[in-house]
């Protein structure tokens, strides 16, 4: 009896860990990368770079980059004629030799992605995917490596979880 109930306790408390570490890795705030050039130097290579891989599904998305100011640059998506979405990647300089790049995921008129029914959890951990791999873009186009796939598989597992009943209905 004693065991079953040590048993019960501990699958009980990893479990609440697991939530609660789902849940903050959902509602942390994203961290900004920094590398190790110059902004000039990382705005042109940003330039080049395209949407990243696997998150847009098989359908093929046109985009095109602006550079609103020296600090920002928006990669317009759109589907159609309509502007979609937008990458918004907010450049600053730490010291002569470094970037810091910050990357958001919004819509053109700056309203929350997802569809309006959803809930902010619902919202979150879809917009938490295309951050994430926006950010493993452009470190891998920085840093002249692959795609690293497997760090966007922990948040679109969690965006799949939290959005199961959605993703059902539709």
């Amino acid at each position: 009896m004693e065991g079953r109930r040590m048993l019960l306790i501990k699958s009980a408390g990893s479990l609440l860990v697991t939530v609660v570490w789902v849940l903050a890795y959902t509602f942390w705030p994203e961290q900004a990368q920094v590398f190790q050039r110059p902004v000039a130097e990382v705005r042109n290579l940003l330039k080049e770079v395209g949407l990243p891989p696997h998150v847009f599904g098989s359908v093929e998305k046109t985009f095109k980059v602006l550079t609103p100011s020296p600090e920002r640059m928006v990669w317009s998506i759109t589907e159609n004629v309509d502007e979609e979405i937008r990458y918004v990647v907010t450049l600053t300089a730490e010291g002569a030799n470094a970037t810091r790049a910050r990357v958001d995921f919004t819509r053109p008129n700056g309203a929350p992605i997802g569809p309006v029914t959803a809930n902010a959890l619902q919202r979150r951990t879809v917009r938490n995917v295309y951050i994430n791999a926006m950010n493993e873009h452009i470190a891998a186009s920085l840093e002249r490596r692959e795609f690293q796939m497997y760090k966007i598989m922990l948040p679109t597992a969690i965006a799949v979880l939290i959005n199961m009943s959605a993703l059902a209905a539709s």
